[in-house]
């Protein structure tokens, strides 16, 4: 799918609210064979007697727990909607990024819910996506599809696979069926996609393809039936149920699984200062202004195979000049950026520039300069941190580089992975530093040394960062994972 670019005001909207009630179920909390606790096809899910109930519609000040996003033909953006679901027995509990009363908890027991009237589940091309968490290896059912007189689908958990499903109200056997009991209940999060185009069901865990089969449904049913009945009720927790009205390919699938959710939205706000995705320009995404002037860039492919999603730079004269005045930031602040080249010539990625700023100095991100990548600040005092050996950084794969002042201790990471420190009190970004992207500061000893290869997703923040935060921003990105906005 050709991602579009996120607009300012879904951006925004992401970077303030902690979580967009229009974008979430944010309710928390196998091989294929038949079973004697099976249900008949001719059986409908039952609520139990005496249940809590309540309805979660849109007035109302609960979370929504299923989301609807469809798509008007040849649309990239979808409409999204809350499927006003009733619950039964459920539970607020702590989401997958640890925050409190923000998912639904199942109690293996009694816990139900429902959304009727979904004719996007109705005729194909659909697709249901989910996080959820168990330690359970039970037998579970976790989400049930019926008509007015029928069951038509069901996906399990651990009943002789690790997850089965049933599609077109035949419950004899499954139509898809993989993994080991327990392998998808094992305490952890996994994010679950099954969809069906009309000829083809697939399932992926964690963004990964799990199975894939061809078969022709004829029984449909548009209630929705969230953690199972009877002897089967999902006894876990489950997060961010969407219902799409379309399929998506499979290099798309991972952008379901990883971007910028993968760090708290409490933890960004106010902190991002810039942010460059190089969605074929250099605006900065957070719509602060501060966007970027090109000079002799070209639109490549980013390392999810997007085309036109990151520039390539020629080891010229090509580079992206970031405006003055970003500054000044006095205290913690972080630099992060992808590279990927395949030269093992001496050339800088990035450098921030001094201007007449008392105390300020230059920093310039150097590569095979004797070592795979070496950051200088060269201002009150020159201080260096060298890590890998020559090519090591440019051997063709992208690799994750991050700066931060953390304190007074300047802390390098390479692919999430801490590579060395420093001290020195110059300041790097004042109000009159500039900031260059594909090369060198050009000042001391430092050359211009153009870069040779591709640049993407570059980040300035006024904060650093804990090492489980810098592992999970590796896999932040501003793109809008179904063109419905930021996750």
């Amino acid at each position: 799918m050709n991602n579009s670019k996120i607009e300012r005001r879904e951006l925004l909207k992401w970077m303030v609210f902690s979580l967009p009630p229009a974008f979430y179920l944010t309710g928390c909390g196998g091989g294929g064979g038949s079973s004697s606790s099976l249900m008949s096809a001719t059986e409908l899910p039952n609520v139990s007697p005496g249940a809590d109930v309540f309805a979660c519609t849109a007035g109302s000040m609960c979370k929504p727990l299923v989301m609807l996003y469809s798509y008007a033909s040849g649309s990239q953006s979808p409409t999204t909607s809350n499927l006003n679901a009733t619950l039964y027995d459920v539970t607020e509990a702590t989401d997958r990024f640890d925050d409190g009363a923000q998912c639904y908890a199942f109690n293996g027991t009694s816990s139900q819910a429902t959304a009727l009237g979904i004719a996007a589940l109705e005729k194909p091309p659909f697709g249901i996506s989910f996080w959820a968490q168990s330690a359970n290896t039970a037998y579970m059912r976790i989400v049930q599809i019926a008509s007015e007189s029928a069951s038509t689908a069901a996906i399990d958990f651990n009943n002789q696979s690790g997850m089965g499903i049933y599609l077109g109200g035949e419950f004899s056997k499954y139509v898809l069926s993989f993994g080991t009991p327990g392998q998808f209940t094992d305490g952890n999060w996994h994010h679950f996609l099954v969809q069906y185009d009309g000829a083809a069901l697939t399932a992926f865990v964690d963004g990964i393809l799990r199975g894939s089969v061809n078969t022709y449904v004829h029984n449909y049913g548009g209630n929705l039936y969230v953690g199972g009945q009877g002897l089967t009720v999902w006894s876990g927790d489950i997060d961010d149920m969407r219902v799409y009205n379309r399929v998506f390919e499979a290099s798309e699938v991972p952008q379901l699984v990883y971007a910028w959710t993968q760090v708290k939205p409490t933890t960004r706000n106010d902190s991002l200062m810039a942010y460059y995705p190089f969605n074929d320009n250099a605006v900065n995404e957070n719509g602060r202004g501060f966007d970027g002037t090109l000079f002799n860039v070209t639109p490549t492919t980013d390392r999810f195979g997007q085309a036109d999603r990151a520039y390539a730079f020629n080891g010229t004269d090509a580079y992206i000049q970031l405006p003055t005045a970003l500054g000044p930031v006095p205290m913690d602040f972080c630099l992060a950026f992808w590279i990927q080249s395949s030269t093992n010539a001496q050339m800088a990625a990035f450098s921030v520039t001094k201007g007449a700023t008392t105390g300020s100095g230059n920093l310039d991100f150097v590569f095979n300069d004797g070592a795979a990548l070496t950051v200088t600040l060269a201002g009150t005092t020159t201080t260096t941190i060298s890590c890998g050996s020559l090519g090591g950084l440019t051997d063709g794969a992208w690799h994750f580089v991050l700066l931060q002042l953390n304190g007074p201790t300047y802390q390098l990471y390479v692919d999430g992975n801490l590579q060395g420190t420093m001290q020195n009190g110059s300041l790097v970004l004042s109000s009159d530093s500039i900031i260059c992207i594909g090369r060198g500061s050009g000042t001391g000893t430092i050359s211009t040394d153009y870069w040779n290869g591709a640049l993407d997703d570059v980040q300035i923040y006024d904060t650093a960062f804990t090492v489980a935060q810098i592992a999970a921003i590796m896999q932040l990105q501003y793109l809008p994972r179904d063109g419905g906005g930021a996750l």
